[in-house]
């Protein structure tokens, strides 16, 4: 398989789907969003409050297990970059559950990327952001829950070690064009 599967993963707010479209419409990727739309259809459901975070969790792996399979047919043809994948699900339940799912992850059978792109910003940032799109993470409707979620979030993505093929980027000061800047020697 030639082609290349870029992964773009980060917290809410911190830029993720903004770069995602900039990477397909100026270089030759399809988009991919996890998860597939049929899996979004279903997601308002495992999204609210006081639901089981780990059917939660069990939600979201099905859904980028069934991205996976699409992304694999895609690549045949042409570049994929993903719209979130393992890291913000594993990261986010984690967080959620207070409990380590990498033995989970670990065994799913799903495509891997060759570069996963980590974007985080401040926390007081990313609530800005999250704000001024109007939305308020699903979770919890309560701004204080949202604060320190996404605190210990993005703490956690900041923490990822640094390996072959991951790059992470504080995106809490760089506008869209500058964030896109800084990844594409990644992209190429």
């Amino acid at each position: 398989m030639s082609n290349k599967f870029v992964v773009i993963e980060g917290s809410d707010g911190a830029g993720k789907s903004t770069l995602c479209a900039k990477v397909s419409d100026a270089l030759p990727y399809r988009l991919v969003k996890t998860p597939t739309q049929d899996y979004l259809q279903r997601r308002a459901f495992f999204d609210e409050s006081g639901r089981n975070p780990l059917s939660r969790f069990f939600f979201y792996c099905a859904g980028v297990h069934e991205s996976s399979a699409e992304i694999k047919a895609l690549l045949e043809h042409e570049n994929v970059v993903a719209d979130r994948y393992l890291q913000s699900l594993q990261i986010y339940h984690e967080v959620l559950t207070g409990r380590d799912l990498s033995h989970v992850i670990n065994e799913l059978d799903v495509v891997n990327p060759e570069v996963t792109i980590i974007l985080y910003a401040d926390p007081e940032i990313v609530l800005k952001r999250i704000k001024e799109r109007n939305s308020i993470l699903a979770t919890d409707k309560h701004l204080e829950f949202d604060r320190r979620f996404m605190t210990a979030v993005i703490e956690r993505m900041k923490d990822v070690p640094i390996i072959p093929g991951l790059l992470k980027l504080d995106t809490s000061y760089l506008n869209a064009r500058e964030v896109f800047e800084e990844c594409l020697p990644h992209l190429r």
